[in-house]
């Protein structure tokens, strides 16, 4: 009996003991986060009254199901190889809830467009190399293409990033000489005025197409990018990374690893980091805001270097990059990223962050649109739809009838959408439900 009562309290010990540890825990969390928000001085500008930024969220279309970006390098991962947790091994410390997938896959972009839709993101920014054949280019474009399609009938957004490091890639592999940079860029530019940026679904800025630049990185004076647009109708309104021109028209921030002490950045230098940025466009009229859930790569497993880490800390550093956006009165907040799983800042649904992020934007956008009519339980929805598809059991009239549940989906017409759901008996819950794959 004593040693019963002794060991009861022994036990009682130990539990008060991990939950005095993990209140410690939380308070310490707390109070770092209260700290960086004080520490976040950004003032209001003067020249910017944005009240509903527009929502993109950076796009990352080069996918293939067991290409390379779901393996990196070095041998060690391989998505066509099942884990006993039923899981692709692919180069992520995160999972996607389809699986590893082609970013050409009408029924993947359908799942993955029906969750902007619901969240209240308004369309996306291709990160995209251009038109030309060498390395992974022309299937990032071909892909980029499918999604625009889709884009476009389902009464979304869209807008380029356009990396001109691309050029420099595309010289080193002998690919176009040396000489030709601009040329080819310029032939670049002008396919893009005949195929987007006339487009109604393509994001405008005072009638200028919006084209973003992670860089410039290759193209670093003014009169080589005034040559590049010199036979294009209107200009681009052009926005480069961190204000490093003095001839862009706005400017982005994004995950400034490079400020990385010890291989992590810390809350304090983010904010630090953020603060000098908007302070810079504080007097400018356009600003486009990024917001990050956190940084977390897969290099240094893959065999290459990593960049460092930004912790997730449960959405709360995404929470933190927005309040900056949000103080800024940014007129685009631009999400890093939908889906660059190499890094790990990915929003989609994952095992391991689920809706977050989502959900939170879906707040937001309540706010501006109170009458907004999608709520966070149809957020697991789509995967549902998406299973569905993908069974070889599943007959024609079940996929009529998911074709008929999309098209009210993105109507907005979200009493109907949630009936045909029910009519199709897709079941569903509010758990984080992943695609597993069968284990050999």
């Amino acid at each position: 009996m004593n040693n019963n009562i002794f060991l009861a309290a022994a036990l009682l010990s130990v539990f008060l003991t991990g939950m005095a540890c993990t209140k410690k825990g939380a308070s310490a969390e707390q109070q770092l986060f209260d700290e960086v928000y004080a520490q976040l001085q950004i003032a209001e500008p003067s020249k910017r009254e944005t009240k509903q930024p527009m929502i993109l969220a950076h796009y990352m279309p080069w996918f293939q199901k067991y290409g390379f970006h779901w393996k990196e390098r070095g041998g060690k991962f391989n998505p066509a190889e099942i884990l006993p947790n039923g899981r692709a091994n692919i180069a992520s410390h995160y999972y996607p809830l389809t699986g590893n997938y082609d970013s050409a896959d009408l029924a993947v972009l359908e799942y993955q467009l029906a969750l902007m839709k619901m969240a209240g993101i308004d369309g996306v920014i291709f990160d995209w190399y251009g038109i030309s054949q060498g390395l992974d280019y022309r299937s990032i474009h071909e892909a980029t293409l499918v999604m625009i399609d889709l884009i476009k009938k389902r009464g979304m957004k869209y807008a380029i990033c356009y990396e001109d490091q691309s050029i420099r890639h595309l010289m080193d592999y002998g690919i176009i000489p040396r000489d030709r940079g601009v040329d080819a860029a310029k032939i670049t530019f002008e396919w893009m005025e005949q195929n987007w940026f006339n487009d109604g679904a393509y994001v405008k800025v005072d009638g200028r197409p919006l084209v973003l630049c992670f860089g410039p990185q290759y193209f670093k004076y003014k009169s080589e990018w005034d040559e590049i647009w010199s036979d294009l109708r209107d200009r681009p309104f052009f926005i480069d990374l961190d204000a490093r021109t003095n001839f862009a028209d706005g400017a982005q921030p994004w995950s400034p690893m490079h400020l990385s002490a010890g291989g992590r950045l810390s809350l304090p230098s983010l904010v630090r980091y953020l603060n000098e940025f908007y302070k810079k466009q504080n007097q400018k009229p356009f600003v486009v805001g990024t917001v990050m859930p956190a940084f977390h790569d897969i290099y240094g497993q893959a065999g290459g270097t990593s960049y460092g880490f930004l912790d997730y800390y449960d959405g709360e550093t995404f929470k933190l990059t927005w309040t900056a956006a949000e103080k800024a009165r940014a007129n685009v907040i631009q999400i890093q990223t939908w889906n660059d799983y190499g890094e790990g800042t990915i929003i989609e649904p994952t095992i391991e962050r689920g809706y977050t992020e989502l959900e939170f934007i879906q707040n937001k956008y309540k706010d501006w649109k109170p009458d907004f009519p999608f709520i966070s339980r149809d957020l697991r929805i789509p995967i549902e739809l998406y299973k569905t598809l993908v069974n070889s059991n599943t007959s024609n009239v079940q996929k009529q009838q998911i074709a008929a549940i999309y098209d009210l989906l993105f109507a907005g017409d979200a009493q109907g959408f949630r009936q045909a759901v029910r009519d199709a008996k897709i079941r569903y819950d509010l758990s984080v439900s992943p695609l597993l794959l069968p284990i050999p």
